[in-house]
């Protein structure tokens, strides 16, 4: 059972980063071809269903009071990313490090961050991706294995 469960952990760490890579792309597009603000994005971001594993994205909104994002990495969205389970540490940096550059510079400098950190999931992901087939793998052979034995026991 423990196996079952450490390739569902791995599966789903592999969606969370497959969403931060789509939700980096996503801003991107937003910010050089629509021309949005910080806020509009996160507003959009939010009412989507494709970022569910993205829990930060509702604290960022909700730490939104007037309208402005002077700080959108602020303590409540550091505990938010920090008390995720589903990445890892160096997962948790490099989304606070995307998170911090956003609304710092003009439209270029941000542009230029998200283009950064997409590479920087994209690589994340192709070995995230290579892990989840090696431990599918793994699952099946172990289950084949446990149907034989069973098999046996039972002639």
């Amino acid at each position: 059972m423990s196996v079952i469960f450490a390739v569902r952990q791995i599966k789903r760490h592999t969606n969370a980063i497959r969403q931060c890579l789509l939700m980096i792309e996503n801003i991107e597009i937003y910010l050089a071809y629509n021309n949005m603000t910080i806020s509009e994005v996160f507003r959009i971001l939010d009412k989507s269903c494709l970022y569910n594993e993205l829990c930060f994205i509702p604290t960022i909104l909700s730490n939104d009071k007037n309208g402005s994002f002077e700080t959108i990495l602020n303590v409540t969205t550091l505990c938010r990313i920090d008390s995720s389970i589903i990445f890892d540490a160096n997962d948790k940096e490099y989304i606070k490090g995307f998170l911090s550059m956003l609304g710092k510079s003009d439209i270029n400098g941000q542009i230029l961050n998200c283009k950064m950190y997409k590479d920087i999931f994209k690589k994340k992901l192709k070995i995230l991706e290579d892990k989840e087939q090696e431990s599918c793998k793994s699952i099946s052979t172990i289950i084949l294995g446990f149907g034989i034995l069973l098999a046996i026991i039972i002639i």
